[in-house]
């Protein structure tokens, strides 16, 4: 079967999906079913998943309302073993959720689910049967209006610092404008301090107080369609993004409250569990390590209530952003943003530039190409045909003006931002660079050159273009008296011809300084051990701690704070001296608080993350281990993520009598003798996975680390 073609239904990255059955008549509904394809084939993007909630709703009108009479949650305990999940193992799979037995009746059946990366659905059923006299719970579903939507079954808070609040919108375009009206109540002891809803700031919301909590209600009365973008699922994932703070008081309701009015239709007010983490300011705050939020600009981050303080309380180091030409160019934002990067700097954090050169070169040649929309000249950027025509893709023997000028640019921004580190992201030929045999450029060019092959001459071009990027950077940074930044590129990892164009091999380390697979996916037990196993293979090629990864923060599927908290240690135990993330449109307080928790961990050791060398350990029966040793000192990480056993036996090498200590509480594990293959029994019945230090017992202790 052929999942993308033909009557399935599929989507990449639709977040909130909203579908519903017209039955004809009411019937009573015993069990609704649907199947989904699962797994995945790829170890690496690891985003076809199974959603991560599904809840099902009958009405007796298409317009509602509808009643909630069935849920499945990945973030319950028991759900995936209460309807069967399979566990993802990195292999495709199809399977069929089935809510049986609900004795419900209705017209209309509604299902409602998040979905991940990709989401592909072939079947859907309903059976008729049972007693019809459950009513449900009432809800907002609906396949005509706009709802509001969470990204997680719950909301999450921080007492401590300011975090993100996401917010969704998804709803069925409406060719006529209408008004619409949000109103959302935190209960007392939480407040929002800053952000917007769609096109109004929290500063333009009304505010009102009663013995519920604090409303604020946003009023948008002009001509307003929605939704504002995404796919046909109209689901937008970036409707909103709220900064709170709080805890709710005693016997405040411990729940968000939010109620929407789109034209003449109003939604019942709809609850959603809070929960709160503590994220305290660490003790020691990483400074060796890259840590930062990745795919986030510059300009956001003096709208983060107190940010300095948030970002040290989760240990944050690193600022990052885009130098989109509009920054450069506009006198008044690039002020103000380089206002923002001397403060930034003062208080001590790295700055990381991320820029996508290449692709911006092309996207001038294609949209002329494809619509017109471009300048004639532009049509020189792609490759060219005989009898006039060009390609669809960047040409890669082109260097001419757009070239020259783009690298500048980039040169400009180096010298603007003055970057310690730079990202860049080169997705310019997913067609594997099929165009250059047709190119009479690229032939001309490869005749000149007299390379035989086209794959060694593709090899050729990508070098050279490389190298003019590369030495963009450098250049810049002399003459701004700056040392030369830490660049990497995004997907660029030993032993790959990347898009059959850059040889990584042949640019790491002296020209490319580190190394970033991407794993995008709803962190589950097999994700997180294909972070650590495929980074340790990484690492075995190279000489040095140089992998910097980007994970996902949710927009694959969203997953909890604990998750991530793990996948972070995958990364730290696995050789990556940093990460970064994509995207910034779900992150919230449960995964900074995890991400605060990996970070505050490691910091007192992470010359071991930075300095060390990857140590093998045996592992007897199940359960995993990733090591990293540096002098007489270990961080160990030993999972059983799948919560199969109840302690993990391993056998290291010990030349002297050493310490083990719990790096989550502190505690004392033990004592090891020295010896070969010494037994180390550590417990893992009451969570997933344990980082560890190995040590003298003189030096650690007395620094007060534990």
């Amino acid at each position: 079967m052929d999942w993308m073609q033909g009557p399935m239904l599929h989507q990449s990255y639709p977040g909130r999906v909203n579908l519903c059955v017209d039955l004809g008549a009411s019937h009573p509904v015993d069990e609704v079913g649907i199947r989904f394809l699962g797994g995945t084939p790829w170890d690496l993007t690891a985003g076809i998943d199974l959603p991560g909630w599904i809840e099902v709703f009958v009405a007796d009108e298409r317009r509602g309302p509808y009643r909630k009479i069935a849920t499945y949650s990945r973030f319950t305990p028991g759900d995936d073993e209460r309807h069967g999940v399979p566990r993802p193992a990195g292999q495709p799979l199809v399977f069929g959720f089935r809510f049986p037995r609900l004795g419900a009746r209705g017209r209309f059946i509604g299902i409602r689910f998040y979905a991940n990366s990709y989401v592909a659905t072939d079947e859907l059923y309903v059976l008729r049967g049972g007693t019809g006299d459950v009513s449900g719970e009432p809800s907002d579903f609906s396949v005509s209006e706009v709802q509001m939507f969470f990204h997680k079954p719950a909301v999450h808070v921080s007492p401590d610092i300011a975090t993100p609040l996401p917010i969704g919108c998804v709803g069925v375009r409406s060719e006529k404008p209408k008004s619409l009206v949000v109103a959302l109540t935190v209960p007392k002891g939480v407040r929002i301090l800053q952000g917007g809803l769609y096109a109004q700031s929290v500063g333009e919301a009304t505010v009102t107080e009663d013995a519920q909590g604090i409303t604020y209600t946003w009023r948008f009365d002009t001509t307003l369609k929605l939704p504002r973008k995404g796919s046909q699922t109209g689901s937008d994932k970036a409707f909103a993004r709220l900064y709170w703070i709080g805890q709710p008081d005693e016997g405040a309701p411990q729940a968000l409250r939010h109620q929407v009015m789109w034209g003449d239709y109003r939604s019942p007010v709809i609850e959603t569990p809070i929960v709160v983490h503590e994220i305290p300011e660490p003790k020691i705050s990483p400074r060796r390590l890259r840590t930062s939020l990745g795919w986030w600009r510059f300009q956001d981050t003096p709208l983060w209530p107190d940010w300095k303080k948030a970002f040290r309380h989760v240990g944050i180091n690193t600022v990052c952003g885009f130098p989109k030409q509009y920054i450069v160019d506009d006198a008044k934002t690039l002020q103000r943003v380089q206002a923002f990067l001397t403060e930034a700097r003062e208080f001590g954090f790295h700055v990381e530039m991320i820029d996508n050169p290449l692709r911006r070169l092309w996207i001038k040649g294609a949209r002329h190409n494809r619509a017109g929309q471009g300048r004639p000249e532009h049509r020189e950027i792609l490759c060219q045909f005989e009898g006039g025509r060009t390609g669809t893709r960047l040409c890669p023997s082109y260097r001419g003006r757009f070239f020259r000028e783009e690298t500048a640019r980039l040169g400009r921004a180096v010298a603007l931002f003055r970057p310690d580190a730079i990202t860049m992201d080169i997705e310019v030929w997913s067609d594997q660079c099929a165009d250059p045999p047709k190119c009479t450029r690229c032939r001309a060019r490869k005749q000149e050159q007299r390379i035989a092959s086209w794959d060694e001459w593709k090899k050729r071009q990508g070098i050279e273009i490389w190298s003019a990027l590369y030495e963009a950077c450098g250049s810049a940074a002399a003459e701004s008296a700056l040392a030369t930044p830490d660049i990497g590129v995004f997907e660029w990892t030993t032993g790959e011809v990347f898009h059959t164009v850059f040889p990584i091999d042949e640019l790491y380390p002296e020209r490319l300084h580190n190394l970033q697979p991407r794993f995008y996916a709803p962190f589950g037990p097999h994700h997180l051990r294909v972070i650590g196993r495929h980074l340790r293979a990484q690492r075995r090629r190279i000489d040095r701690n140089d992998l910097k990864p980007w994970l996902g923060t949710g927009d694959f599927g969203p997953f909890t704070g604990e998750t991530f908290h793990y996948a972070l240690l995958e990364c730290f135990l696995n050789g990556a001296r940093g990460f970064l993330l994509y995207s910034n449109r779900t992150l919230d307080a449960d995964l900074l608080a995890g991400y605060a928790r990996a970070t505050r961990t490691i910091a007192p050791f992470e010359n071991i993350v930075v300095d060390g060398e990857p140590i093998d350990v045996t592992v007897e029966g199940m359960g995993r281990a990733s090591a990293m040793k540096l002098d007489s000192q270990m961080l160990l990480l030993v999972e059983d993520y799948d919560r199969e056993v109840d302690e993990v036996r391993l056998r290291l090498n010990v030349a002297d009598e050493v310490v083990v200590h719990d790096l989550d509480d502190g505690a004392k594990v033990g004592v090891l003798g020295p010896g070969k293959a010494v037994l180390l029994t550590v417990p893992v019945h009451d969570v997933p996975a344990r980082l560890l230090h190995i040590g003298p017992s003189d030096s650690q202790e007395s620094e007060g680390q534990f």
